[in-house]
């Protein structure tokens, strides 16, 4: 609450100098059109008809660009981060609700923490380098990424339900082994980014990552099945019961 009180009142400070720049903008263009319709002196009339014409498509674009930056801005100080973990989305708050009525069922088959370790990410901004090495705890849920292994500072929580791996060839004089997390329906995993590609120092640790994640995906399956089983098992007493 408090970075999102902070980062709300830096993004209202954007729409002044914003506005200002339309305004700037809008000077510039009017002194290029007065310099282009200097050269129409001899012809007086066309030469009013044309700045007329000209400077007032400019006031009415001016006046839609600044009520585009002032929605543009609203938009922002409404955004509100669905990949949080304590905001992520209907579905999977529904499969969460689903999983803790279920949990008597599945018994020791919790939220349970299958891997963790170092692996780089390579989906990173410009800005941020392009790549850099976190901290990963892999769960039956979801996997998180952390500042360092003291596990203080969460960086992103992504769920796993539905994502599958696939190998990526190692670039050209890279010594990293690669591989990523996808959706098969097409959906972002990661931010704007389709896939999440991770990588580690030696082909056996990718291995071993990937023998961790296809355990994660036979729990899922597991947890699945009891609670089909589960519904099997409730549709067939009401049967009876009619």
């Amino acid at each position: 609450m408090a970075f999102e009180a902070i980062v709300k009142k830096q993004i209202a400070r954007l729409k002044e100098p914003s506005l200002k720049c339309t305004d700037l903008v809008v000077t510039e263009l009017s002194n290029v059109v007065r310099m282009c319709t200097d050269k129409m002196s001899r012809y007086p009339r066309l030469r009013e008809e044309a700045e007329r014409i000209i400077n007032t498509h400019i006031r009415q674009r001016e006046q839609i660009c600044k009520e585009q930056i002032c929605i543009l801005i609203d938009c922002e100080l409404a955004y509100m981060n669905t990949n949080h973990e304590d905001f992520i989305g209907f579905a999977n708050a529904q499969s969460q609700s689903e999983n803790a009525n279920a949990k008597g069922s599945r018994g020791a088959l919790g939220n349970q923490v299958i891997r963790k370790g170092y692996m780089c990410i390579h989906n990173l901004g410009i800005m941020k380098g392009g790549s850099r090495d976190y901290w990963f705890v892999l769960t039956s849920e979801s996997i998180s990424w952390y500042k360092d292994e003291e596990e203080r500072e969460k960086k992103y929580m992504l769920p796993l339900d539905g994502l599958k791996l696939r190998d990526i060839e190692q670039g050209f004089m890279s010594r990293r082994h690669m591989f990523a997390l996808f959706n098969p329906d097409g959906r972002n995993v990661y931010k704007d980014y389709k896939q999440l590609e991770l990588s580690c120092e030696t082909l056996d640790e990718v291995d071993s990552w990937k023998a961790s994640f296809l355990q994660q995906v036979y729990i899922q399956k597991n947890r699945r099945r009891q609670s089909m089983e589960k519904r099997y098992v409730n549709v067939s007493v009401v049967i009876s019961r009619i």
